[in-house]
């Protein structure tokens, strides 16, 4: 998208996030420039996204600014399409307002990746420059009415030079352009556009005087900037008009002593005071830089670190890539070691491996009993040769014995006590409970069963519906080692959602619109409190007090100790999932297609993110991000504490279901009759799993082993970082709640009303 700064989500008047332009496009997100908005779009007919400029309510009705607007338009639409440029769709003016679509670039502005590593890598530098200049060597060549060439763009700076996830470059952002021989400029009669330390002297006198070389000034400020940490002109302070028109630049090679000779030549004549010194064209420019990085790659340049899923080099190590995201920690640290041991063996040369040779290497390390790391190989084999049946059996054979290794020390048991284990929702227990699973009883509580049980202290406790008129709900509490019920409680309404125990002594139960309060080991009611409609998601506890929603918008937190209402809050539409908390914050998602965070403790709301359809099931918090499954398609990443968006994974079918996680793997099941692994920190798909029906159980993860039933009457175990099926069990009924893993035990509840419960043969 358009770089321009990003503000908090707000409310706008002409459109508001959420609502829908021609009933077709949703506004997802939203950005302001000076002048101008940003609108992220997303098309509810092809799931397509765009970016959508127009400008700010109070310049609609500036004649000389629509028209300004309107010129831009016609600068973007004329480009065409380049691989390194950000391409306009269509203009269309919508309600009286201007609608530029452009091209959505999921990313970074390469201003943003400079704060962060303040340098770049030099071969990295270049290969980010050969695009910039192959762009603006495609965009001055563009022929016009007049028979002159060019686009002229006068405002190339690294807030304008975008970097996806793949590590592309894309020159954005024409709002200055001018278009030589063509109409009068957007901006004529203006001196000085543009932005200061990436300004020509020419530029910051007459903009109107800008030619193809005040284009290569502002392209080797920007190439300075990257292979030096720095600006080349200081223009902070009162006279930063006379910094650029007579200071001097120090060398990049005196700030950078690896810089070449050449490459230090060639970003200094572009930063030439004179534009006749400057080079004429970018042809030039881009014929210097390819030979300055062939001979960078005769001086077998290696970058100290380089991301191995988009490829981007950087002089600094990451815990995870800066571009795209993907975690460069390997699971479990295994493939750092056998990273070390290439190395050392090859005395740093590169070294190429076929899947075969991986093959073998980790067949040796598990005969040696290294089973973590003849994994590691193997998956990497497995991606670099997917139809090899020897890797593929090799790694299914692998990844089970790695399932079924015994822990060392003591064995701790942990209960599961919510919905998704804890508060944070992440469906993840420390707890390994590995397959294959043998059934050790059932017991018929209910007519039929939808939400999860929960485990604490060696009791189970579900409830579901009852055949009993009057009494359409039933809630036991059962010893988990016989499932024999030792406690019930009936209720007017059916139990549709999952109880919370804290502390193995008090459970919360809901049935219609009621909340209680319950003794778990005997089923004696303490309190009750009505919140005005049905709740349909299970509660949470967390600093004693208790969160529930409603279907009436309402979420309150009680205290634990007396039911008392704490706080109250009112969300726009119904709420269908239950709450997700951290120590200060609370996150919900709702009817309305809108993700909340509330203060815990006072119940203000703090921020709101809108997707493109409904949320039904309950996000998750995990390591910083918040996991939302929405029935848009998608499963949104969220910066947890400011709702900025991280990352995006879209699938073919609606998400019902929760989405669980741990270290670096997210997994999610869909109607897309699928279950996802996938990257916790970049959203690229790890491994799709087929089942036979629709998956609405959320997953749970069990040390290496993933749980997750379906309606296709099957209770499988997923190898948590490939998706290799380990067990799976027929039960004869629909599964759509999670498992709730506890003291060795896998407990799920079927649509027949029955709990199932199974321990490891392993």
């Amino acid at each position: 998208m358009p770089a321009l700064q990003k503000e908090r989500p707000v409310r706008i008047t002409m459109w508001e996030i959420g609502e829908k332009v021609e009933g077709q496009f949703v506004v997802l997100e939203h950005y302001e420039g000076g002048t101008g908005v940003v609108l992220v779009l997303l098309d509810e007919i092809t799931r397509h996204k765009f970016a959508a400029k127009t400008l700010k309510p109070e310049y609609l009705e500036n004649p000389s600014a629509l028209d300004r607007f309107r010129q831009e338009a016609r600068a973007w639409l004329g480009i065409g399409r380049h691989d390194h440029l950000v391409y306009g769709v269509i203009y269309r003016e919508l309600e009286g307002k201007p609608l530029l679509f452009m091209e959505y670039v999921d990313g970074m502005n390469l201003g943003e990746l400079l704060r962060r590593e303040r340098s770049l890598d030099l071969g990295q530098a270049v290969d980010f420059a050969i695009q910039i200049a192959s762009a603006m060597a495609f965009l001055h060549s563009i022929p016009n009415p007049s028979g002159e060439e060019g686009i002229i763009h006068r405002d190339l700076k690294p807030a304008n030079v975008l970097i996806d996830r793949r590590a592309i470059a894309k020159v954005t952002d024409f709002g200055l352009a001018k278009v030589v021989g063509g109409l009068a400029s957007l901006t004529e009669g203006r001196k000085g556009l543009g932005t200061l330390p990436y300004m020509p002297p020419e530029q910051v006198l007459d903009a109107q005087s800008a030619d193809r070389r005040s284009d290569v000034y502002s392209f080797g400020a920007t190439l300075y900037h990257m292979i030096t940490g720095k600006q080349p002109v200081d223009t902070r302070g009162d006279n930063a008009i006379g910094a650029i028109l007579h200071r001097v630049p120090v060398t990049a090679v005196s700030l950078n002593p690896i810089i070449s000779p050449e490459l230090d030549a060639l970003v200094m004549r572009c930063l030439a005071k004179k534009r006749e010194e400057r080079y004429p064209s970018f042809h030039e420019v881009l014929t210097e830089l390819r030979e300055i990085r062939r001979e960078l790659d005769k001086k077998i340049h290696a970058a100290a670190w380089q991301c191995r899923s988009c490829g981007y080099k950087s002089g600094r190590s990451h815990a995870d890539c800066p571009v795209c995201a993907q975690t460069e920690v390997a699971t479990d640290g295994e493939e750092f070691e056998e990273a070390a041991e290439v190395d050392e063996a090859s005395v740093g040369e590169a070294v190429v491996e076929s899947a075969q040779d991986l093959l073998k290497r980790a067949l040796s390390l598990r005969a040696a009993g290294r089973v973590d790391h003849a994994l590691a190989l193997l998956r990497r084999a497995s991606a670099m040769s997917p139809e090899d049946d020897q890797v593929s059996r090799a790694l299914d054979e692998t990844a089970l014995l790695a399932t079924r290794e015994k822990p060392t020390g003591e064995v701790k048991h942990y209960n599961w006590p919510a919905e998704g284990c804890n508060m944070t929702r992440t469906g993840y227990t420390p707890e390994a409970v590995a397959p294959p699973l043998r059934l050790l009883w059932n017991t018929q509580v209910a007519e039929w069963i939808t939400a999860p049980p929960v485990i604490a202290n060696g009791m189970i406790f579900v409830g579901g519906h009852a055949a009993e008129p009057g009494n359409y709900g039933r809630f036991v509490g059962l010893n988990a080692a016989d499932g024999n019920i030792i406690w019930e409680l009936r209720a007017h309404k059916e139990f549709l959602a999952a109880g919370c125990v804290v502390g193995g002594k008090t459970l919360y139960v809901t049935s219609g619109p009621k909340i209680v309060g319950v003794d778990a080991m005997t089923g004696k009611q303490n309190w009750s409190a009505d919140m005005g409609a049905d709740i349909y998601g299970s509660p949470v506890v967390v600093a004693n007090l208790l969160l529930v929603t409603s279907s009436n918008g309402r979420v309150a937190a009680f205290s634990t100790q007396t039911g008392v209402l704490t706080w109250a809050f009112e969300a726009e539409g119904q709420i269908l999932c239950g709450p997700t908390a951290s120590e200060d914050t609370v996150w919900f998602g709702g009817a309305d297609s809108t993700v909340y965070a509330l203060e815990l403790a006072s119940g203000q709301e703090m921020w709101t993110y809108t997707t493109g359809g409904e949320i039904q099931a309950a996000c998750s918090y995990l390591h910083g991000s918040l996991l939302v499954a929405s029935l848009d398609h998608r499963l949104h990443c969220l910066h947890a504490f400011d709702g900025r968006r991280r990352w995006e994974f879209e699938c073919n079918g609606e998400i019902h279901s929760s989405p669980a996680g741990w270290e670096n793997t997210v997994v999610v099941g869909t109607r897309e009759r699928c279950v996802y692994g996938i990257s916790a920190d970049s959203g690229q798909r790890k491994w799709r799993f087929p089942t036979d029906d629709w998956v609405d159980a959320a997953p749970s993860i069990s040390g290496r082993t993933v749980y997750v039933g379906s309606h296709d009457e099957h209770l499988y175990a997923l190898e948590r970082e490939s998706g290799i099926l380990l067990w799976r069990q027929h039960l004869g009924c629909e599964l759509s709640s999670e498992a709730a893993i506890s003291m060795g035990y896998v407990v799920v509840a079927g649509r027949d009303g029955k709990v199932y419960c199974f321990r490891s043969r392993a």
